[in-house]
């Protein structure tokens, strides 16, 4: 979140002010994100929050299409996946302000993306 605050505040991408630029964020991306998002107007803490909030409730639905569209799973098999996902240990990791949630949006999106290809499924949706 530091690294964000100096970006959003027109600074280089540095640990301290006047230092030289150093990369030292886990996920450039996010950072990134972060930065846009505080520059907008919001506080880095809040924009961590948000990005991390919407990253895990989209993971969530891609979780729940996922295994209706792709495996026809029933819907009580999907929605408890889905209630497992947003109540277990993920949302602690949301809470925490950990990037985890963005990555895993991506990891879950991908999966199913692999899914479909393996299926011969040429819809997007």
């Amino acid at each position: 979140m530091r690294y964000s605050e100096h970006l959003a505040h027109g600074q280089e991408i540095v640990w301290n002010v006047g230092e030289k630029p150093v990369d030292g964020a886990t996920d450039f991306l996010v950072m990134v994100i972060v930065a846009g998002l505080a520059k907008a107007g919001l506080g880095v803490g809040s924009a961590t929050s948000l990005l991390g909030m919407l990253s895990h409730l989209v993971a969530v639905l891609i979780i729940y299409w996922g295994l209706r569209r792709l495996q026809a799973a029933g819907r009580g098999v999907a929605l408890i996946s889905a209630v497992y996902l947003t109540l277990g240990p993920a949302a602690l990791y949301v809470a925490a302000g950990f990037e985890a949630p963005f990555f895993a949006l991506f990891v879950c999106a991908t999966w199913c993306c692999a899914i479909g290809i393996q299926k011969g499924d040429d819809s997007p949706l």
